[in-house]
């Protein structure tokens, strides 16, 4: 239910472009958007922790994704 698209080699990707199906999991992404516009506190904490993850994991994007989940799910587990 989900495409991700990159531009770049692996060392360098400048973009990326991730699309959902609509249903369940583009609702969610859109919840989470606007819940990080509306909440500057969150919207800060999300920054930092992408970065701190970008210097920890570097080129490794599945760890680097595996450890924002957590965050990601506490916040859109507030739409319930």
């Amino acid at each position: 239910n989900r495409r991700l698209f990159v531009k770049g080699i692996e060392s360098n990707r400048t973009h990326h472009l991730s699309l959902v199906q609509e249903g369940e999991g583009f609702l969610n992404a859109l919840f989470f958007r606007d819940y990080l516009r509306a909440n500057e506190e969150e919207r800060l904490a999300y920054e930092g922790l992408k970065k701190e993850l970008e210097l920890k994991y570097g080129d490794d994007r599945k760890e680097y994704t595996s450890e924002k989940t957590d965050f990601i799910r506490r916040i859109v587990g507030l739409r319930r």
